[in-house]
């Protein structure tokens, strides 16, 4: 996998919590640190650290005027023992193949509502210097129009296989039939395992 879009802040010694309705989101540029092309979503890293928040959740959603908006595209979760409490890359499986269009401002999405206070909240590390977004906080869990920019961005990779790999299904782990007449007198395939699914040039 290539990463994508990145930013690497310099200091650890500075973060942001989000807990309960108070969640997080940072924009990023496709082609503002990285190939500029489309390609498929496979993961994300974020910089920081759990204080015993509960299960965390992180998603991609579309942005509006640089501004975070819609629904989540992917989507993908952390319990608390898989993010210690000391700062490291975390990285999270959004178990999705979205296509990320070049030139275009996606945002990260970052909640932890079953956190049962703000003594318990997730931690990302955060620096100045990165161009192709902002990190924008929301007070009312997300809620469209009520996300405040931030004049920093947290650590971030964005991770992705380029648009030039195509689909293949291994049908050699199966003994189903798959050809099928519709109604069309077309071939259609029914009943395909996710699991056989790999992207190749």
């Amino acid at each position: 996998m290539t990463i994508y879009e990145s930013f690497i802040a310099a200091n650890d010694n500075n973060s942001h919590a989000f807990y309960q309705n108070l969640w997080g989101a940072q924009t990023f540029t496709i082609g503002n640190t990285g190939t500029n092309e489309d390609f498929y979503l496979q993961g994300i890293n974020l910089r920081g650290r759990d204080y015993s928040a509960g299960s965390s959740y992180f998603s991609i959603r579309e942005t509006f005027n640089s501004v975070p908006s819609g629904v989540d595209l992917a989507c993908g979760s952390k319990a608390d023992s898989e993010i210690p409490a000391y700062i490291s890359w975390i990285n999270v499986d959004l178990g999705s193949t979205i296509l990320l269009k070049k030139d275009t401002k996606y945002a990260i999405i970052i909640r932890a509502p079953l956190s049962e206070s703000m003594f318990n909240p997730i931690q990302f590390i955060y620096g100045v210097g990165y161009e192709g977004g902002r990190l924008y906080r929301s007070s009312n869990a997300g809620s469209e129009g009520t996300w405040g920019i931030q004049p920093n961005s947290i650590g971030f990779k964005v991770y992705g296989l380029s648009a030039g790999y195509k689909v293949w299904y291994d049908f050699s782990n199966t003994n189903k039939e798959f050809n099928i007449k519709n109604s069309n007198n077309d071939f259609v395939l029914q009943n395909l395992n996710s699991k056989n699914i790999t992207l190749r040039r």
